[in-house]
């Protein structure tokens, strides 16, 4: 049998403002801490409920996906679609990979439960992306946040 895993662009999800080109915070907590905080602003819920439903995900395992990058994730409510947002680190932090390799690219998705579909459809975009080592390789050479769009964005 042959399935088809739905996917969405992920220009639908991220845009400039969602993408860190350098964080220079250590720390997991630290880093989900200050993600939490600008995606509040530009959401508008509360930052200590983003950074809670991440830290209580990372509790459950970590989110480490291999090749250096991690895709921490949490529900809160008020939040009406999915949003992703970027941050490659200076400094690598251990997000619990099997793989044992510590991630400079995180990728934070935020949702509500509401829309349990349409975060599927993000993961499955973003697992799609990650694993293309030329495109890690140009999300950790590229200078700036528009040249880190530009290549998710290529990848569509």
């Amino acid at each position: 049998m042959n399935l088809k895993v739905k996917t969405m662009k992920l220009s639908e999800v991220i845009t400039l403002n969602q993408i860190i080109p350098t964080l220079k915070i250590s720390g997991k907590k630290q880093i989900l801490a200050e993600i939490s905080r600008i995606a509040a602003e530009q959401i508008g819920v509360n930052a200590d409920d983003v950074l809670q439903a991440l830290l209580d995900r990372e509790k459950q395992a970590g989110t480490g996906i291999g090749f250096g990058v991690a895709i921490p994730h949490g529900c809160v409510e008020g939040i009406n679609k999915v949003h992703v947002y970027f941050a490659r680190l200076v400094n690598k932090v251990d997000f619990k990979a099997h793989d044992g390799i510590d991630a400079d690219l995180i990728f934070v998705i935020l949702t509500s439960h509401k829309n349990n579909g349409e975060y599927l459809t993000t993961l499955a975009s973003l697992s799609r992306l990650i694993s293309n080592e030329r495109i890690r390789t140009q999300l950790r050479g590229a200078e700036s946040a528009e040249a880190i769009l530009a290549t998710i964005t290529e990848f569509e």
